[in-house]
């Protein structure tokens, strides 16, 4: 299973520059990265923060630049997006329960990806009705290995921020896939709860 993700672009309008680098470019470049070396992948997840600023402008140029992107790909929003705005721009994006989450069932498991965008604030949130999709979706899993994609990593690092409402009850996931933390955590038996 090759699965990628892009995290963190932060677009801006097109010609915007973030301390002096232009998002857009650099996204366009790897987007044609990965068309040109890794067009087989089974999923590219490109995870929050989409844009800079939630701005209109952005997502314009995000929908444009993945048009005719090859490999099958989800986004998820960061904490510096706009849900409201990313829907309306995004219709086709999976919302479950007013959510941008979605699972994907490949060969090799269950991939879950958590929207924790807590409109407003720096820090991800869990509130109930993600916390019951979730553990809906655990359940659906079953023994299948589960990855669990999220933009906040599921606890404190320091200054940077993380999810400040958890699920009282623990649960197991094959992996951790979080964008602000680390691209990867491999744990077989992590918990958090």
């Amino acid at each position: 299973m090759k699965i990628i993700q892009v995290s963190d672009p932060h677009l801006l309008a097109p010609g915007g520059l973030l301390y002096g680098s232009d998002p857009l470019s650099r996204l366009e470049a790897c987007l044609a990265e990965i068309s040109s070396n890794h067009a087989d992948a089974e999923l590219v997840v490109i995870s929050g923060d989409l844009t800079n600023d939630g701005e209109r402008a952005a997502y314009a140029a995000l929908k444009e630049k993945l048009a005719g992107f090859v490999p099958p790909w989800r986004l998820m929003l960061g904490n510096d997006d706009d849900r409201a705005l990313f829907l309306e721009m995004f219709p086709e994006a999976a919302a479950e329960r007013g959510f941008v989450q979605s699972v994907v069932d490949s060969g090799e498991g269950h991939l879950i990806l958590l929207d924790t965008l807590d409109s407003g604030h720096v820090e991800g949130r869990l509130c109930e009705a993600r916390l019951d999709w979730l553990d809906e979706r655990l359940q659906e899993a079953r023994d299948r290995p589960v990855f669990l994609f999220i933009h906040h990593p599921p606890f404190r690092i320091h200054t940077l921020s993380s999810i400040v409402s958890c699920s009282p009850t623990p649960m197991r996931c094959t992996m951790f896939c979080c964008a602000t933390a680390m691209s990867v955590i491999p744990s077989p038996d992590t918990s958090i709860g």
